[in-house]
């Protein structure tokens, strides 16, 4: 009777070792940090130190420190509207690049690790949450475009805002008007954003517009053009430069005796000498006028000396030099009296040469006002002095 209480006992026993073999080894499970009943076993530490090395305007890349105990991470974003962790992804890794974000928004993530135990997780604590806001959409438009005079108004300096990451920008200029016809200038490379446009015509109103451009692997893309122009660049030395073009261009059509041929003449029906004009662009009739016509208004253009004094004779340019006077117009000083978009009233205070190599002195001073008037892109002079023919 005795033994069979022994066997009985030594029976309880094993069962209960059994027992206590299953508490030691079974957590309890869930989402949070686990316990046993009995045994050694720890739950993975915090993720500490949760940052974001990178970032753009549609990622994030987020990195921590190794939190002891933990075999995996869990990225989360936080929605603290609701309260909410949402799951992002797994990582083995301290990094985790979260992708398919919004431009200029602010984010909330958090990690946290777990380990796996006879196919069972077990989770540590949440991290403390990060705030993160994504960078801007990078943009292929200019915000802003800018031009300066340089060499008294014959050079034009653009200058453009920087964009980062476009391969570079084209320049692009018009002389027939802000919605006119564009020519491509330049191409330059993205670490420029300044162009020169040299060696210009101060009567003529030029259009510029630019525009980033980036190479992909298909076609090249483009952002949207930026304009600006120069049609009221009325300052005094800009003034002061169109005047002498003007001067040049009515020498050229008032004194064209100075070119002339006096062995090469004809003479027409009524006696009158015409005299071959030599000139190394002005050939023609159509030429002269061409040429003067860029600078002057129609009261000047339309003056009977300009079509009365010129003929072409035997496909040649010859001038009547009767009474065209050889003087040199010189101007002491300059005053802008009335300056608008289209118009500005100038005045020089002026004398004559009396001869061409001015051995002869200087007469009188005069005062001269004319008008610059602004007309199909270009500005143009009106009111100006008048041959003596």
């Amino acid at each position: 009777m005795k033994i069979k209480i022994k066997s009985v006992s030594i029976i309880f026993l094993a069962v209960l070792m059994i027992i206590s073999s299953v508490f030691v080894t079974t957590p309890i499970l869930g989402e949070s940090n686990f316990s046993l009943i009995a045994g050694a076993v720890s739950t993975p530490a915090q993720v500490r130190n949760l940052r974001a090395s990178a970032k753009t305007y549609s990622t994030v890349t987020l990195k921590w420190d190794k939190a002891s105990g933990a075999q995996k991470y869990i990225i989360y974003k936080y929605i603290k509207s609701e309260n909410k962790y949402v799951k992002l992804g797994n990582s083995s890794s301290t990094s985790f690049k979260v992708e398919n974000l919004k431009a200029s928004t602010s984010y909330m993530f958090s990690v946290r690790a777990y380990m796996n135990i006879n196919g069972n997780n077990y989770y540590g604590p949440y991290s403390v949450k990060l705030s993160v806001k994504t960078s801007a959409k990078p943009t292929l438009n200019l915000s802003s475009l800018s031009i300066t005079t340089e060499n008294k108004a014959k050079n034009l300096k653009l200058t453009w805002n920087k964009i980062s990451g476009v391969s570079g920008y084209q320049v692009y200029r018009s002389v027939t008007g802000k919605s006119g016809s564009y020519k491509r200038i330049a191409t330059l490379k993205s670490k420029t954003n300044t162009y020169r446009d040299t060696n210009l015509e101060s009567s003529t109103v030029y259009y510029y517009a630019v525009r980033a451009y980036k190479k992909t692997s298909g076609a090249a893309k483009y952002g949207n053009f930026i304009r600006a122009d120069l049609s009221t660049r009325l300052t005094k030395t800009y003034v002061d430069e169109l005047w002498k073009e003007a001067n040049k261009a009515y020498s050229n059509w008032l004194y064209s005796c100075a070119y002339a041929d006096w062995d090469d003449y004809y003479i027409d029906s009524n006696g009158r000498y015409y005299f071959k004009v030599n000139h190394k662009t002005i050939k023609t009739v159509k030429d002269m006028k061409n040429f003067v016509k860029k600078y002057f208004a129609e009261d000047i253009l339309n003056n009977s000396y300009l079509y009365n004094s010129y003929i072409d004779h035997n496909g040649s340019l010859y001038v009547s030099c009767d009474g065209v006077g050889s003087t040199m117009i010189y101007c002491k000083s300059t005053k802008l009296l009335s300056v608008s978009d289209k118009k500005c009233v100038y005045r020089r205070y002026c004398g004559d040469y009396i001869s061409d190599d001015h051995s002869e002195g200087k007469s009188e001073t005069f005062i001269d006002d004319y008008t610059f008037i602004y007309r199909n892109h270009r500005w143009i002079m009106t009111g100006y002095f008048w041959p003596e023919c």
